[in-house]
Formats: structure tokens, sequence, C-alpha cells
């Protein structure tokens, strides 16, 4: 599932006068794709949304390589050494390689620095997913400026990336969620519509839960 984010309402910073500039009104998160030629705009971005090279950003520019290969990638090596760079019109505060959630290389700019790159091995005896993040300066009354690619996966074996403790977190958030679908809250058109609800809700249950 490729990670994205957007707006389609006034970002959430309640009553703060003046308005930060760097911020528009529809809020800052954007996500980008690569573009290649040929095609509409919207064509392209959706082919790289379907590809997993989307980058989710507030305002950096970062781009990372796994040995040589795109965010969505899926390869097997014993070791993946690759590059990120980030880029922003203020400075670069700090540059990470997250594997399998945490931070495996960093790069620290020095206050100035609008420009930072960052060259990394990452050892891979299991499956494991690379992405890079980035945080730059903020101005005052803004909330962090950040930016993070989707990942690159190295597959060993052809197996899938498999992390228990984020796999049981994500079970328990979704079992408060069903349970909050389940207690007659939510409004339906018909009873037909709570219960196809309420059966894709168990089976994405049995699914986690496997």
């Amino acid at each position: 599932m490729t990670g994205s984010a957007g707006s389609d309402s006034p970002v959430g910073l309640g009553r703060r006068r003046p308005w930060p500039h760097g911020i528009p009104l529809l809020g800052p998160e954007r996500t980008l794709v690569p573009a290649s030629s040929g095609g509409t705009p919207y064509e392209n971005w959706a082919a790289g949304i379907r590809a997993g090279r989307a980058v989710v950003t507030n305002g950096p520019l970062l781009d990372v390589r796994v040995a040589g290969r795109e965010p969505g990638a899926r390869l097997d090596v014993d070791s993946a050494e690759g590059t990120a760079t980030a880029t922003f019109h203020r400075p670069i505060e700090k540059l990470e390689i997250v594997a399998n959630g945490r931070v495996a290389a960093s790069a620290a700019g020095d206050g100035k620095q609008t420009d930072l790159a960052l060259t990394f091995r990452v050892p891979t005896v299991e499956s494991t997913w690379i992405a890079a993040r980035v945080v730059a300066a903020k101005g005052p009354g803004e909330p962090e400026v950040r930016a993070h690619t989707n990942p690159v996966y190295v597959l060993r074996g052809g197996q899938p990336v498999r992390i228990e403790s984020a796999r049981e977190a994500v079970l328990k958030r979704w079992r408060a969620e069903a349970d909050f679908y389940r207690s007659g809250a939510l409004t339906f058109a018909d009873e037909g519509q709570r219960r196809e609800l309420q059966a894709k809700v168990d089976a994405a249950l049995a699914a986690l839960a496997k």
C-alpha cells in the first residue's frame, strides 16, 4: 500500500494570527511522484502511486535510491547500499534512513545547508523495508516541516516484511475501531450497508490476527 497524504479542507491551525506565511490555506501536505514524458499529468501521478514511487512532504524535496532502485522497487540483496538526498529553501536539520521502523543511518545539517546527502549501507539478513525521511527548519507558528519517502523493499527469499510489534499495534488499533463500528453510533441508509461494513471489518480482523 502506497503511503500518501493531502488536504481537502483548510489546515487545522485554529485561530492563529497572523497566518504562517509558508502554509497554503488548503494545507501543505502533498504526495509527489517522479513524472515521465507522455500521458497526462494525472495518469503519470496515478502510475507512480500504483508503483509506490511516492514521497509525502509538506515542503522538502526528498529522494532515495537502494542499489540504484527507487521507492516501490523490490529486490533481494545481502546488504542494501544506497544514497538519499534532500533539498529545501530553508536549512535541512536532519536526514535519516529508516529500515523496518528503526533509524539505520543519519546525517545532520550545519544550520545553513539547504541540500543534504547521505550514503548508507543496511545489512538485510531478513526482509526489510528501507525509506528516507527529512526534517527542515520551520518558521514561527508552523507545524514540523518534514518529508518521507515510500520504501524500497528488500525481500529475502521472496518473503514479505513481517514486523510482529507493528502488526500487533495495528491489530490493537483496528480492534478498537471495530468496536466503534459495531456500537450503533454510525447511521446507514439501510441495514444491508451495516451488515456489509461489519463483514469487512471482521474479515480485516481475521487477516491481521493470522
